[in-house]
């Protein structure tokens, strides 16, 4: 997987969060993570960092974030799984920062989990990553404008949503979220 321009984005907002938070974050997971660029940005940026998990569904990329951890010193602070979201992820963690650049693609019939995923699959996201959450944890996760609506309805009481950036990419309007829990 070769890192496009949602991921710079979504890297952006990261990168500011981190930076009003004074990079204080032990505990982050990398969902969807790819050749894990959010993750082991997170793991070489953050002082504190105790431990970076990186999840992904796609055996390749998930051996192209190992490697790229190894290369860049980072592999004593991250963890790697693969898996289909939380289905393997063990719950010995909650996190300070979940960052998700999710495959957003709405499926075509056949489906492949690495490109495709659509309002639902943010959805599952997000309902299963509240159990997933520190108590302070936050979730910075990219997704098309379109599902903005659909996804406030049915999280509504359980976070609060706010919108760190709007850009338009190749003709479609996305929007990087910062997501928490409702206080």
């Amino acid at each position: 997987y070769i890192p496009s321009e949602d991921t710079f984005q979504i890297l952006e907002c990261v990168e500011s969060y981190l930076k009003s938070i004074g990079y204080m974050v032990e505990y982050a997971l990398d969902m969807g993570c790819g050749c894990g660029v959010l993750g082991l940005y997170i793991a070489l940026k953050c002082r504190g960092v105790k431990l970076v998990d990186l999840v992904d569904i796609d055996p390749n990329a998930l051996r192209n974030a190992i490697l790229n951890a190894f290369i860049n010193g980072l592999r004593g602070k991250c963890r790697f799984y693969l898996s289909n979201l939380f289905e393997k992820l063990p719950m010995d963690v909650k996190y300070d920062l979940i960052v998700f650049n999710p495959p957003y693609l709405e499926p075509l019939g056949y489906f492949d989990h690495t490109v495709e995923g659509g309002p639902y699959l943010v959805r599952d996201f997000l309902q299963k990553a509240v159990h997933y959450m520190s108590d302070r944890g936050v979730i910075i996760v990219i997704i098309p404008k379109d599902y903005l609506d659909s996804i406030r309805r049915k999280l509504a009481g359980i976070f609060e949503v706010e919108i760190l950036r709007e850009s338009l990419l190749f003709e479609e309007r996305l929007v990087c979220l910062k997501v928490c829990r409702v206080s």
